[in-house]
């Protein structure tokens, strides 16, 4: 897909539309694993993202369905 645009239109990395001093390094991984552990994980996300995980359950069903599996992944 990008290759269609990149010879009309300057295509960014999402990362280049952050500040430098608002990003933190952060994986999918880390947030999961923050979750599974009951750890503050909110500040690795954009705050309507924790929002929404949080207003949806979704936070909580992740910890009931794959927390333990997420906190195995530590031990292996």
């Amino acid at each position: 897909m990008r290759s269609l645009l990149e010879t009309d239109y300057r295509v960014l990395h999402p990362l280049e539309l952050l500040p430098v001093e608002r990003r933190v390094k952060a994986s999918g991984t880390m947030v999961r694993r923050a979750i599974a552990r009951g750890e503050p994980w909110q500040h690795l996300v954009p705050a309507p993202v924790a929002r929404w995980l949080e207003d949806q359950g979704l936070v909580a069903r992740f910890r009931a369905e794959f927390g333990l599996a997420t906190l195995a992944l530590d031990a292996g």
